[in-house]
C-alpha cells in the first residue's frame, strides 16, 4: 500500500504505478462504503505449495471427511495460500465480520492478479494464490451448509453475489445490501433477547403458565428471523465459490486461543487422546481436584517433563509450574 512512495522513473514503470494507484483507489472506496480497510493481517501464509500436495488430499481417507476443495479450481502447478482461521464459520453472529474479511481477501487477490508486473517491482509474490478457511463449530452444521450451498456441485451457479472481478464487485449494490440488511436483523433479534428476559425478571405473578405465554409472545417476534439468519450464512461459501479463486476449507474442532487455564485454577491438567475406528483421533483435557498426588499412570501423555513422569508421584503445584513453562 506504499502510495506515498517516489514515482518510478522508467515510463514502463509509471505506467503499472497509475494503473495499480486507479484501481486500487476505487477499490478502496469501495471498501469504506463498507466499513472494511484494505490494510489488515492475514492470519497465516503458506508460500509455494504445489498443486498435487493440496489436490492429492481428496484421496487420503483420513482427511476426506474434513478437508473439502473443488479440484476443478487449481489449474496452475504451484499456489501462496491465504489462510483465515475462524470460530464456527455459520454463526450468524459471525457472519458480518467474516463476509467483509472475504470481501478484502478476494478483492486482494483480485489486485494482485490485475497487477503483476508492478507486485513484481515490488519484489512482492505474484503466484496464483488460494484461499484456506479452517473452522470449528458444529460438524454437522458444518457438512449441511456445504450441502446446501451446492458449492461443489457440477451445475452450480451464482448470480446473487458475483464476485469473479473487482468491477463486478465494487459495482453491485447487492453486498452493502446483505451486510445492512443483516446487521438490522441481528440488532432487532438481540434487542428481542433483552426483552425475553426482562419478562423473565420483571414477572412478579406467580403464574407459570402466565409467564410462559408472555415469554414464547415476545420470544416468536424474533426466532423466524434467526433461523432465516442461520440459513443465509452459507451466502459465505457461494462468494467464494463465485469469486473463482481456488478454496480450501477446513474442519478442525478447536481453533485459535490458548487452553483458559486460569480457568482451572490451581488444578493439574492431563491430556487424553482415544483413537477413533476411522484412523482419527479424540482430544480431551481432564483435570484432577479431588486428589492431592496423581499416580504415573494418569500423567501418561500429559504436559509433565520425562524426569517428573520417571517420579512414582508428583505434587499437584508442580505440576501447575510444569504446564505454565
Amino acid at each position: 500500500m506504499d502510495l506515498n512512495q517516489n514515482l518510478p522513473l522508467d515510463d514502463t514503470a509509471l505506467k503499472n504505478f497509475n494503473k495499480y494507484t486507479i484501481e486500487v483507489n476505487k477499490v478502496i472506496q469501495f471498501l469504506n462504503l463498507l466499513k472494511i480497510n484494505l490494510d489488515g493481517e492475514i492470519d497465516f501464509i503458506i508460500p509455494n505449495v504445489k498443486k498435487d500436495d493440496i489436490t492429492q488430499i481428496l484421496d487420503d481417507e483420513s482427511k476426506k471427511r474434513y478437508v473439502f476443495l473443488d479440484k476443478d479450481l487449481f489449474i496452475e502447478n504451484n499456489y501462496d495460500i491465504y489462510g483465515e482461521a475462524t470460530v464456527n464459520l455459520f454463526s450468524p453472529s459471525n457472519y458480518i465480520h467474516k463476509f467483509r474479511q472475504l470481501i478484502r481477501y478476494v478483492l486482494l487477490i483480485k489486485l494482485i492478479e490485475n497487477n503483476t508486473d508492478y507486485f513484481k517491482s515490488k519484489k512482492k509474490s505474484t503466484a496464483k494464490k488460494a484461499i484456506m478457511i479452517v473452522t470449528d463449530g458444529k460438524y454437522d452444521d458444518f457438512i449441511n451448509k456445504l450441502s446446501d450451498s451446492k458449492i461443489f456441485s457440477k451445475d452450480f451457479e451464482e448470480k446473487e453475489f458475483t464476485s469473479n472481478s473487482i468491477d463486478n464487485i465494487i459495482n453491485y449494490k447487492k453486498f452493502k445490501e446483505e451486510l445492512d440488511d443483516f446487521e438490522n436483523k441481528i440488532k432487532y433479534i438481540n434487542d428481542g433477547k433483552i426483552k425475553c428476559n426482562a419478562v423473565i425478571s420483571d414477572y412478579a405473578k406467580n403464574d407459570y403458565i402466565g409467564l410462559k405465554n408472555e415469554y414464547y409472545k415476545e420470544k416468536n417476534k424474533y426466532i423466524n428471523d434467526e433461523n432465516l439468519l442461520k440459513e443465509r450464512t452459507k451466502n459465505l461459501l457461494k462468494f467464494l465459490k463465485a469469486s473463482e479463486i481456488p478454496f480450501i476449507l477446513c474442519y478442525f474442532p478447536k481453533v485459535g486461543g490458548e487452553f483458559p487455564f486460569d480457568f482451572f485454577g490451581n488444578k493439574p491438567i492431563i491430556l487424553k487422546k482415544n483413537k477413533k475406528g476411522d484412523n482419527s483421533y479424540q482430544y480431551q483435557f481432564k483435570f484432577f481436584d479431588s486428589k492431592s498426588f496423581i499416580s504415573q499412570e494418569e500423567l501418561k501423555d500429559n504436559y509433565a517433563s520425562k524426569k517428573e513422569i520417571e517420579e512414582n508421584y508428583i505434587l499437584k503445584k508442580k505440576l501447575k509450574k510444569n504446564i505454565y513453562q
